[in-house]
């Protein structure tokens, strides 16, 4: 009986998990930020983003130097670095966890206003796993159960 109890709340977990990770999937999150750059500054922000597709738009009054990137074993992993004053950017994020550095540099001898528009899409690779997983689990520890107790069942009656 407890092991019954154990596969259903199993179940209801790995469902509502997947419910969840659906509903998160669909759902887009978006971030704004904006700045003034003086002139030779920069401006550093770290985000930990889940393993999500990114969507990153970038709007200056003048041409910056706009570099993503993250730190792995002591290193430098540069996604992308570029010399621009309007442009989308896209990557996927490959694992949670991860800090991301989105670096802003004026190089100008003029001041620079910055509008960032961050927004992240699709689903969690790590969770839909997850949940694909333990739903599985669940589904077949719970097929085993009842093939065993109806087993039990018939050696019992004989």
């Amino acid at each position: 009986m407890r092991l019954a109890r154990f596969i259903a709340i199993l179940l209801i977990f790995s469902m509502s998990l997947s419910v969840i990770t659906v509903i998160r999937g669909f759902t887009p999150e978006e971030t704004h930020l904006s700045l003034f750059l003086h002139p030779n500054s920069s401006c550093t922000d770290i985000y930990k983003w889940p393993p999500r597709t990114v969507r990153i738009e970038l709007r200056c009054s003048e041409e910056i130097v706009f570099q993503v990137y993250y730190y792995v074993n002591g290193g430098n992993r540069t996604i992308f670095r570029k010399y621009v004053e309007r442009g989308i950017f896209t990557f996927h994020v490959q694992r949670r966890g991860l800090a991301y550095y989105v670096l802003i540099q004026n190089m100008s001898n003029k001041s620079v206003d910055v509008d960032l528009y961050i927004t992240l899409y699709g689903f969690e690779k790590d969770l839909v796993q997850l949940s694909i997983f333990l739903n599985i689990l669940s589904i077949t520890m719970g097929l085993i159960w009842c093939v065993t107790s109806i087993i039990r069942k018939r050696y019992s009656e004989q």
